[in-house]
């Protein structure tokens, strides 16, 4: 009989948890924005926001991760010009940053993952579509 939990977080590592917001760094209004936190095996964090001023802010999303997962930050959005802007890039959330929030400053060149205590990701590129 296998006695193994049915959840893999019981058994298998810690679990840290926090929160991540999105500021608009672009100097324009942007649409359609999506920023996203996974890892391979906790539940995803997303805030969707259909508009957003420049220097505006999202909701707060939750960060639910482990140091035994890689962190995967996504942001998707409409510049100003019309243009499609997609990024992606790993950046670990540390036990350190528990109970933080993570700031995803968004650029009209790059973006950037601001932890609360483990430092920066920062001038990760974009993927851009007309």
């Amino acid at each position: 009989m296998d006695r193994r939990p049915s959840v893999r977080h019981e058994w298998a590592m810690s679990e840290y948890k926090g929160t991540f917001t999105a500021i608009n760094n672009t100097g324009a209004t942007i649409t359609n924005v999506v920023v996203q936190h996974s890892t391979s095996y906790w539940p995803q964090g997303v805030v969707v926001s259909p508009s957003l001023a420049s220097g505006g802010s999202t909701d707060q999303g939750q960060v639910i991760t482990s140091t035994a997962e890689t962190d995967y930050w996504t942001v998707s959005f409409i510049s100003g010009a019309g243009v499609l802007v997609v990024g992606s890039n790993s950046c670990g959330f540390q036990s350190s940053d528990n109970n933080g929030n993570v700031v995803i400053q968004l650029y009209s060149g790059y973006f950037s993952v601001v932890k609360p205590d483990s430092g920066t990701c920062g001038n990760l590129s974009y993927n851009t579509s007309t």
